[in-house]
């Protein structure tokens, strides 16, 4: 299974999650596949109609990553990049219409495959590979406030375990049992390469943000 396939599985698997725990309603997530790394994104309203989106943000939702619906369906997540190809991670409130934050993300040599949610309080990890840390992911947890704001969490450079593709995947190689709990999978480390067996760790993370 391509990565791409994984991930619009795993989309479709959030929002049948989020149309259950929010019955009357609430902004979904529609992908279709654009190639083997991207997908094209749509939101629809509570009706199923598609929610005309401001230019700037519907742009980057054409056959791109790392976009996604926060649990709730309130808060849409999508990276881009500016001139100088840095790139920058936008929280957008599909209830108000206007973006509420971003952060700008470090250089890596694969871009961020996806994200491990959490609930109450809303978290997500994510896990760039950094260049100068073959062998490592450095993981970032953020917090989203009730306003829409990315309060950071923690770093955390952790051996993770490929999946079958060769990459790490949110869910999979790593994911939040609870708001405070990261778990990740990674090799013993007396097994040189990663296709050694697997065990699972636990990181207890730090209380909610103010």
């Amino acid at each position: 299974m391509t990565r791409t396939a994984k991930l619009l599985l795993a989309a479709s698997a959030v929002v049948a999650a989020l149309a259950l725990a929010n019955p009357q309603g609430g902004y979904q997530l529609v992908a279709e596949a654009c190639d083997e790394e991207s997908a094209t994104y749509q939101i629809v309203d509570p009706d199923g109609s598609p929610v005309n989106l401001p230019e700037e943000v519907s742009e980057n939702l054409d056959c791109a990553y790392g976009v996604d619906l926060a649990p709730g369906g309130r808060f849409l997540l999508y990276p881009s990049f500016d001139a100088d190809g840095r790139e920058t991670l936008h929280v957008f409130d599909l209830a108000l219409g206007g973006e509420t934050d971003r952060a700008t993300l470090p250089p890596a040599e694969l871009d961020a495959l996806g994200y491990a949610w959490s609930e109450e309080p809303i978290r997500f990890a994510f896990a760039p590979a950094d260049r100068l840390y073959p062998q490592f992911y450095r993981v970032f947890v953020y917090q989203i406030s009730e306003e829409g704001r990315l309060l950071p969490v923690g770093v955390y450079d952790l051996r993770l375990k490929p999946t079958e593709s060769g990459e790490a995947l949110a869910g999979e190689s790593f994911y939040l049992a609870d708001a405070y709990t990261l778990m990740w999978r990674t090799w013993r480390e007396y097994e040189d390469e990663p296709a050694g067996p697997d065990t699972l760790q636990m990181l207890k993370l730090p209380p909610d943000r103010p």
